[in-house]
C-alpha cells in the first residue's frame, strides 16, 4: 500500500498539533511569588496568586482578585484594585514570569497541592 504524501503530511501536522496542546503548560493553578528584578522590589505583588479555570483569580494587595483574560499567546489582562493591568508573561511547567509595562519582571513558582 502506497501512502499519499499529502495525506501523510496532514496527518502528521494534526498529530503534532494534538500532542502540543496536551503538553502545553497552563496558567490555571496556584503560584507563589519568588523574586522581582525591580529596584523597589515587589511591594504590590501578592505572595500567592491563583488563576481559576472560570476566568477569575485570587490574590492579595493590588492583585485583590477578580477577572483575568488571556490576550493572545503571551499577554494577560488583570482586574486589580489599581484598575486594569496588562502584563506580558512567560510560562513554563512550573514558572510564571510577569513583565510589567515599567520593565519589571515578577517571578512565580507553581504550587503543587500535596495529597495527604
Amino acid at each position: 500500500m502506497i501512502l499519499n504524501p499529502r495525506r501523510f503530511l496532514v496527518a502528521a501536522l494534526l498529530l503534532a498539533a494534538a500532542c502540543s496542546a496536551c503538553t502545553a503548560p497552563t496558567i490555571i493553578g496556584k503560584w507563589k511569588w519568588q523574586s522581582s528584578d525591580c529596584p523597589q522590589g515587589c511591594v504590590t505583588c501578592p505572595n500567592q496568586i491563583e488563576f481559576l479555570d472560570n476566568g477569575e483569580y485570587v490574590g492579595g494587595l493590588y492583585f485583590n482578585g477578580g477577572k483575568y483574560e488571556i490576550l493572545g499567546a503571551h499577554r494577560i489582562k488583570l482586574d486589580t484594585l489599581a484598575g486594569l493591568r496588562i502584563y506580558e508573561f512567560e510560562l513554563s511547567a512550573d514558572m510564571l514570569m510577569l513583565h510589567s509595562d515599567s520593565s519589571c519582571k515578577y517571578q512565580y513558582q507553581r504550587q503543587v497541592d500535596s495529597k495527604e
